[in-house]
């Protein structure tokens, strides 16, 4: 995903009849390698759009607002309030990928104020750490093969695949 896709602004929403909602999106695909033989991904989506369940998206929201109420000091380390650039990559990154994750994620608080969202499967673990000021960053361990990833979101192109694996239901 290149950084000029990824920072632009949040797409539209369109509500639909069965308790989701549609995400406008500008996905391109650039590097047909990134995609195995192997990825199973949502094909029903049609290119262009993400789906998101209007209740998933909310109690995101609501953890999100409950993490901005501590303060500075939170974890009697000295541990930084919730930084608002810290939210918007965040929400940015659920939204662009949306289609990708199948559960909602574990969100807790940095100690420097950024956001970490947390998934685990049966089939992997992947950790989006969204720090103030900082370039996103993941890290990603495939749980078959013990095998592991970390670093930027904008250098990995198997972020999609290692998604859906990671927020798969156990």
């Amino acid at each position: 995903m290149s950084a000029a896709v990824w920072s632009g602004a949040v797409r539209p929403v369109m509500p639909t009849n069965d308790n989701s909602v549609i995400v406008a999106t500008q996905r391109t695909r650039t590097d047909s390698t990134s995609l195995s033989s192997r990825e199973v991904l949502p094909s029903a989506l049609g290119e262009g759009r993400a789906r998101l369940s209007r209740h998933w998206m909310a109690r995101v929201i609501r953890r999100i607002v409950e993490l901005d109420k501590r303060t500075e000091g939170w974890d009697s380390y000295g541990g930084g309030r919730l930084q608002p650039s810290a939210i918007e990559v965040t929400l940015k990154f659920l939204v662009e990928y949306g289609y990708a994750i199948q559960t909602e994620p574990l969100l807790s608080l940095t100690g420097e104020g950024g956001l970490l969202c947390a998934w685990q499967s049966s089939q992997g673990v992947l950790d989006l750490t969204a720090q103030p000021d900082e370039t996103p960053s993941v890290y990603y361990c495939d749980a078959v093969t013990g095998r592991e990833w970390e670093g930027s979101v904008y250098e990995s192109s198997l972020l999609e695949k290692w998604l859906w694996r990671a927020s798969a239901d156990s």
